[in-house]
């Protein structure tokens, strides 16, 4: 009795504790009518690269899930994202870009 007991107070307090979560949507910006959230979660750092997942929100929902690639080249970083068509742009300050890059710079110093 005492064992069925202790299971049922583990059981409750285990489904009415609070959750943890090591991953976050963050806040980067807004430009071109939307908000940019990184997707922690989804960045990785490979040799001279970076990938992340960042949400694209409007009006507070979420229109689309864009995956970014950073890449170092001769001195200069370079991105291109999974809606560009186009071959690699340079990363240019002051641009949503530029805070996305910083971001997964940042997040692996």
């Amino acid at each position: 009795m005492r064992r069925l007991t202790l299971l049922v107070v583990l059981v409750f307090a285990l489904m009415f504790s609070p959750q943890k979560t090591s991953a976050a949507d963050v806040y980067i910006g807004n430009e071109d009518a939307y908000e940019y959230y990184i997707i922690e979660e989804t960045i990785e750092r490979k040799p001279d690269t970076f990938l992340a997942s960042v949400k694209y929100v409007r009006d507070g929902e979420v229109a689309e899930v864009v995956d970014w690639w950073f890449r170092y080249s001769g001195d200069i970083w370079y991105y291109k994202t999974s809606r560009m068509t186009e071959r690699p742009v340079q990363v240019k300050r002051g641009t949503i870009a530029e805070k996305i890059f910083l971001y997964c710079f940042d997040f692996f110093q």
